[in-house]
């Protein structure tokens, strides 16, 4: 009966630890997650074995089984968003301005070959779109024809 609460309590434990880690990561951003989810884990296992009597030994054993598997979930959990901000920040395209700003009569830069409107939705656009804006704007550049992103993106819903 001791093992079977030790199970239960290191279990809900585990399944508060991830879930604060996850509202960690998005409440205080990837910096702080760490520390956060730990303190939440932390929390949840007092909070799971506070109906237990006091000087029990299976209280005892469950706060500190649960508390380091609540500080191994919870430092997963931090590297798993960090290693996601990382790969939204690799995942970025730089723009292609190169400060020659002005639209001709078909509504292309001349300095970029971008329309107007992919110059005006190159920060909401998402990278995979943003990469096709930039390879339109290079066979525009080679006099070739290209039909702006904005609109195709917005008919498929990434904006």
């Amino acid at each position: 009966m001791a093992n079977n609460a030790v199970a239960n309590a290191v279990e809900s434990a585990m399944e508060s630890a991830m879930e604060s880690a996850m509202e960690s990561a998005v409440e205080d951003g990837v910096a702080n997650v760490g520390a956060s989810a730990r303190g939440n884990a932390v929390e949840s296992v007092v909070e799971n074995t506070a109906n237990m009597p006091t000087e029990s030994p299976v209280k005892s054993a469950t706060k500190s089984v649960a508390s380091s598997a609540a500080h191994n979930v919870a430092g997963n959990a931090a590297k798993s968003a960090s290693d996601n901000a990382a790969a939204r920040i690799a995942d970025t395209v730089a723009s292609p301005c190169v400060s020659i700003c002005a639209l001709d009569g078909d509504d292309l830069c001349v300095g970029c070959f971008r329309t107007g409107n992919e110059i005006s939705y190159w920060g909401r656009l998402p990278a995979p779109w943003q990469r096709e804006v930039l390879a339109r704007s290079q066979q525009r550049m080679a006099g070739q024809p290209a039909s702006c992103v904005v609109a195709q993106a917005r008919a498929e819903g990434s904006l």
